[in-house]
């Protein structure tokens, strides 16, 4: 996988599929370091994948084969001041310095989080800046030293180094910017992660189908063959073809390629689509609902105006993420507007564009940097031939939890609860308490039965930070209702 990658090292969307494959695969990437990175993408001893140098933007294969080659030579950098002491100073330039902070090179050599190196002096000086006229100096000062005729007598260079103080950090979100534009996208966290709980609990990863099922199909899994019980799903399931670069379906001969199948099934009881499934999922309803109709099935919807109906009986869909692009534009009539609206969530992005009506409707709710959830409907064009994606309600992602979520569950084998675990439920709930109900579900773990039982004293508060706290504890499972 390193070696695909490195084949595209110029092709930022190309790298972003490889990487999302490697997660599907359990490879860890890790992110650029000048103490393990080369130009590629290489594997380290551990069997994990460092990202390249050549990969980061603004860098070039200069300044990567520079460091490379006197980490080779030298050994490791033992911190900050040894890079800009050992790497030819006609290698480092200002704009190669600030992508290699941007993209977390330094992270794992020195203490010194990112903002610091753009931190400024009484002089207005950053220190990337005053790391760069060290290294100048230092570097003349050794060359002058070597080439003078009492080199064999003459001490190390003696330059006082640059003091880099302690500076503020970056919020996350614009540290994670930084590191977007320097290598593309998101590596090293990503923005969602701030309302992470929220977000599973709106893709449908927290409701009670999804944990007490999947222990039940855990179950059914280590049961004998003959006793498995096969389960029919209600939902549709749909296969789409994904399509791939011909570059990447080249083959010699007469091989045969196996065709990559994509299967998209809303999530939940919000009917969940990830980003990367909306048109997948969209093209297969056009085909289910509108493909087939002969002309007079068209006539008669238009007749009786079903289109206002919407489509797909009129089903909601919701998605979720961060506002990357928010574009507003003057519209084809005269005083009305056109705003485009890129959102990004854990796989990838996509451009929603709201007509007039719907931006002068929704426009409070909108911005560039909020964390949102979108609910969406498929409307059919005017002769039923395509379908246009829709947002019809904007809704913080933050209040999720506030406008969904009733009650907290806890998953709780019987035979497993000690004097410990009673505790810790009395401390997390007495400091959490709040309006949300309370429910233990009891299992028999020999006979799979459950049984719930309500709390009719404690109220708790369902937050990010509650159920942080319930899965850290890493004993039980939790759903909500």
């Amino acid at each position: 996988m390193a070696s695909v990658m490195s084949n595209n090292i110029n092709n930022t969307k190309q790298i972003t599929l490889f990487m999302e494959d490697c997660q599907a695969m359990g490879v860890d990437v890790l992110g650029p370091s000048v103490n393990e990175s080369e130009y590629e993408f290489a594997v380290n001893e551990k069997g994990q994948i460092r990202f390249g140098l050549g990969a980061i933007k603004g860098i070039g294969e200069g300044p990567s084969e520079a460091i490379c080659k006197e980490r080779e030579q030298g050994g490791r950098f033992t911190d900050i001041y040894s890079l800009f002491e050992r790497i030819p100073s006609s290698q480092l330039n200002k704009r190669v310095v600030e992508s290699l902070v941007f993209a977390g090179a330094f992270d794992e050599l020195d203490s010194y989080h990112r903002a610091q190196y753009f931190d400024v002096d009484t002089a207005g000086r950053t220190n990337i800046e005053r790391l760069l006229k060290y290294s100048n100096s230092f570097q003349d000062s050794k060359n002058s030293v070597e080439n003078s005729l009492f080199a064999d007598f003459a001490d190390e260079v003696q330059i006082e180094r640059p003091k880099i103080n302690p500076a503020p950090e970056w919020q996350n979100m614009h540290k994670l910017n930084r590191e977007k534009e320097a290598i593309g996208f998101y590596l090293s966290a990503h923005p969602l992660d701030e309302f992470y709980y929220q977000y599973k609990f709106i893709q449908g990863a927290l409701s009670k189908k999804s944990v007490v099922s999947k222990k039940l199909d855990e179950e059914l899994e280590k049961a004998p063959e003959n006793e498995k019980v096969e389960e029919q799903d209600d939902k549709d399931e749909v296969s789409t073809d994904i399509d791939f670069p011909a570059d990447m379906l080249e083959v010699d001969g007469d091989e045969i390629i196996e065709e990559v199948i994509k299967k998209v099934d809303p999530r939940g009881k919000f009917n969940f689509l990830n980003l990367d499934e909306v048109d997948p999922y969209r093209d297969f309803v056009l085909q289910r609902d509108f493909s087939n109709l002969t002309p007079a099935e068209i006539s008669k919807l238009k007749e009786k105006k079903f289109r206002s109906k919407g489509n797909d009986n009129s089903k909601e869909y919701m998605v979720s993420g961060l506002i990357t692009e928010y574009v507003i534009r003057d519209g084809y009539e005269s005083g009305t507007k056109i705003a485009f609206i890129t959102l990004e969530d854990y796989t990838g992005s996509y451009s929603f564009r709201l007509n007039d009506k719907d931006y002068m409707r929704l426009r409070e709710k909108l911005g560039e940097h909020r964390f949102v959830i979108f609910k969406i409907k498929f409307a059919p064009s005017k002769d039923f031939d395509r379908l246009y994606v829709n947002v019809t309600e904007v809704i913080d992602l933050k209040e999720a939890f506030d406008r969904y979520a009733n009650q907290l569950s806890l998953v709780v084998p019987f035979n497993e609860v000690e004097q410990d675990d009673i505790e810790f439920f009395r401390r997390t709930f007495a400091h959490n308490k709040g309006v949300h109900k309370l429910s233990f579900y009891l299992k028999d773990p020999v006979e799979n039965h459950f049984v719930e039982l309500n709390s009719m004293q404690t109220s708790v508060d369902i937050s990010a930070e509650t159920i942080k706290l319930l899965h850290e504890y890493k004993k039980y499972e939790l759903f909500l209702n």
